[in-house]
């Protein structure tokens, strides 16, 4: 590297030697847990094996999950729904209709499988005192329902989907990268961890 870091490459290498618990960097990726249990149990081994940073990622949409961050942020179901160009204003209304009743159904948010499991890494991680850096929006509504967000929990990138967005807004937690990406591939994550490979020591 020729120069020192700046702006928001500064920002992440500054995360990353806050929160970064020893020695090398080894990432142990977590990608859609089953369970919770499932979820822990994977954290837990990660660690024990030597990872100092978890990958969590959590592919696919569900109405529990943009619920979770209407309820949170407090806003409307309408807010956390968008409308692609490919559907109808039919479905869009339907789907918003789904996330108002599972709002309105506090047992629809916190039985959903997915949501607990990535709490569970979450808080694993949290306790093992090891920093994730995640992604997706379901992964973003399990953050929300930890009650307070954790600083050394990183969100990878910047989203186009307007829950993870307002989710991130809510903690006024800015994104590892600004790659305004839909959450549903890896190309977040992997971008953080190309950019601190330029400014890790």
């Amino acid at each position: 590297m020729t120069s020192e870091p700046t702006g928001d490459l500064l920002r992440l290498a500054s995360w990353w030697q806050e929160y970064r618990p020893r020695g090398e960097r080894n990432i142990a990726w977590i990608l859609d847990p089953a369970d919770a249990s499932t979820a822990e149990m994977a954290v837990n081994s990660a660690v024990d094996s030597g990872s100092t940073v978890i990958a969590l990622l959590a592919l696919g949409d569900s109405e529990a999950a943009r619920a979770v961050v209407s309820s949170r942020a407090r806003v409307t179901p309408a807010q956390v729904r968008d409308q692609p160009a490919d559907m109808s204003d039919l479905e869009w209304m339907s789907q918003v209709a789904a996330i108002r009743d599972a709002r309105a159904d506090e047992t629809a948010q916190t039985s959903d499988q997915a949501i607990a499991a990535c709490a569970a890494a979450l808080a694993a991680a949290t306790k093992r005192a090891t920093p994730v850096v995640f992604d997706g929006l379901i992964a973003h509504a399990a953050a929300m329902t930890a009650g307070e967000f954790n600083a050394s929990w990183l969100p990878a990138s910047s989203s186009t989907d307007p829950a993870v967005t307002l989710a991130q807004e809510h903690w006024n937690a800015r994104p590892g990268v600004d790659l305004h990406s839909r959450g549903n591939d890896d190309l977040g994550i992997r971008a953080v961890f190309a950019l601190l490979d330029l400014v890790e020591d």
